[in-house]
């Protein structure tokens, strides 16, 4: 026992001096002493009555590498884990995601009950099912769908939504060439600079060449006539984005439709539109309706919504929805017989979480257009308190257009200063706030900018916190910065140009 105590001790020794426990590809001697007596398992350390911060375990980090090959007791397991997360940031001072973060706890009581559900299997578990069902009827009237024959599934997220929208539109161009006897090998698909990075991987993996229309510091979204000049007889599609994750900005959906109908009289090119909503698809029917961007538009063949986002479900829920069955291919839907019966499957992924689904169904029937929208003005009330203490600071130009409650904001040109956008990034996060600074899309890469997401659970007293913090990073950096020597956001920004170099030469022309 004595040797034993000794072998943890170097051990422990060696890992405070920064050396590893693990040797290569094995473990030797003084590696088992410390597995088995710093982490608590030998024989004269029980676990099951012990108080866990008396235990060595208490102080090893859990395993990293391998398996253990011995079981713990689960209220030690949960310690070393819940440990670990202490050092997660707020979720709701995380202001830089759409995703949402607070749900109702009756909603999270249902979800709980539905987390061994696949949603897969619709005959174990036919109510998931239907509220999918339900949750797909809703939005496509909410989408002004012309008639019944529209179709649609549930996803994991707004990817996987846009790569079977992305997919549907490619084999149809496909099917419409070789009919006509042409050729289908150089599919192409049009979109903005400031669309999501799903749709670079969509054409990546499922070879589409990309063509994209550059944005420009006085118009930071789509432009339909720039966009007329990209596209081809070999355009499988366009993608419009509601809104834009770079600002939070509607791209002109209504003008896209209208050069779309004049390529189709011009040309006779059927270019169909599909509307990443992933973003905007609740917001903009019930607090923008000046904003058509739906099916009362001929070309919008297909919209995907995020119910992660601004349909206020946890992680792993969103939605896609065809205005009619002709717009998707047969081939893209599946049949398997081996879970009790014949189901259709559309979706990328075959096993999907229900209990999203069930909490999304549970926020439609709860809140209902009106409950949304009242949620949603509030969050546009912190908008504008957010923007107005931002103005009257005079440091900052509004990107923003206030097409959803997104702030996106960058220190104003042509003012001297030994600081950047990484360095107020940088001390808010003393505070905790989490508010990304990054570049904007190329074409107009020499903009930097911030960007607050406003969620349900930030409220005034938040976004007063942050105005109030937000002054004091420019006040100190105004005070403690100067010429001679970079701040530690230059220093930043030449580490992330120097890696784009790389990554560039890496991977070659694109």
């Amino acid at each position: 026992m004595q040797q034993a105590k000794q072998a943890t001790y170097k051990a422990l020794s060696a890992l405070a001096a920064g050396a590893s426990p693990r040797k290569g590809s094995g473990h030797g001697e003084e590696d088992a002493a410390f597995s088995e007596e710093v982490a608590g398992w030998g024989d004269d350390e029980p676990l099951s009555n012990e108080i866990y911060y008396g235990t060595k375990l208490a102080i090893h980090p859990a395993p990293k590498h391998e398996i253990p090959k011995r079981s713990l007791p689960p209220r030690v397991a949960k310690s070393m884990i819940g440990d670990m997360m202490e050092l997660d940031y707020n979720p709701r001072l995380n202001l830089s995601t759409f995703v949402n973060t607070w749900m109702e706890p009756e909603a999270e009581e249902l979800m709980q009950k539905a987390l061994p559900y696949n949603q897969a299997d619709s005959v174990q578990y036919p109510s998931s099912t239907e509220m999918e069902q339900r949750c797909l009827n809703m939005l496509a009237h909410l989408w002004h769908v012309p008639d019944d024959n529209f179709t649609g599934t549930g996803c994991v997220g707004s990817t996987e939504a846009c790569y079977l929208g992305g997919l549907a539109m490619k084999k149809q161009w496909q099917a419409r060439r070789r009919e006509a006897g042409l050729p289908a090998d150089r599919p192409n698909i049009v979109f903005s600079h400031v669309a999501q990075v799903c749709w670079q991987k969509f054409c990546v993996y499922f070879d589409v060449e990309p063509r994209y229309v550059d944005v420009r510091e006085d118009c930071l979204v789509l432009d339909p006539e720039k966009m007329r000049e990209k596209i081809d007889e070999n355009t499988i599609g366009v993608v419009a984005m509601m809104a834009s994750t770079y600002t939070g900005q509607f791209e002109p959906v209504e003008r896209v439709n209208s050069v779309l109908e004049e390529i189709w009289q011009e040309h006779g090119w059927e270019v169909p539109l599909h509307v990443d909503a992933a973003n905007a698809g609740l917001v903009a029917p019930l607090c923008k309706p000046d904003a058509v961007f739906d099916f009362r538009l001929k070309h919008v063949v297909s919209i995907n919504v995020s119910g992660h986002k601004y349909g206020l479900v946890y992680c792993g829920c969103a939605f896609i929805v065809w205005r009619s069955r002709d717009w998707v291919p047969r081939d893209m839907v599946f049949t398997v017989d081996y879970l009790g019966k014949e189901e259709s499957n559309l979706t990328v992924n075959f096993s999907r979480p229900a209990a999203q689904i069930v909490g999304q169904y549970y926020n439609f029937i709860r809140f209902g257009l009106d409950g949304y929208c009242r949620i949603f003005d509030n969050l546009f009330d912190i908008y504008n308190f957010l923007r107005g203490k931002l103005e009257q600071m005079g440091h900052f130009q509004i990107l923003s257009t206030g097409d959803m409650p997104v702030l996106a904001f960058r220190l104003k040109p042509g003012k001297e200063r030994h600081y950047n956008e990484y360095d107020i990034m940088m001390g808010l996060a003393e505070y905790r706030f989490m508010v990304p600074a990054y570049k904007m899309a190329p074409a107009a890469s020499d903009m930097h900018l911030l960007r607050v997401c406003l969620r349900v659970g930030f409220d005034l007293e938040m976004a007063s916190m942050l105005a109030r913090h937000l002054a004091q990073v420019i006040d100190k950096l105004e005070k403690h910065t100067c010429a001679a020597v970079s701040s530690p956001g230059q220093e930043y920004e030449k580490r992330q140009l120097e890696r784009a170099r790389e990554f560039k030469q890496r991977a070659g022309p694109c």
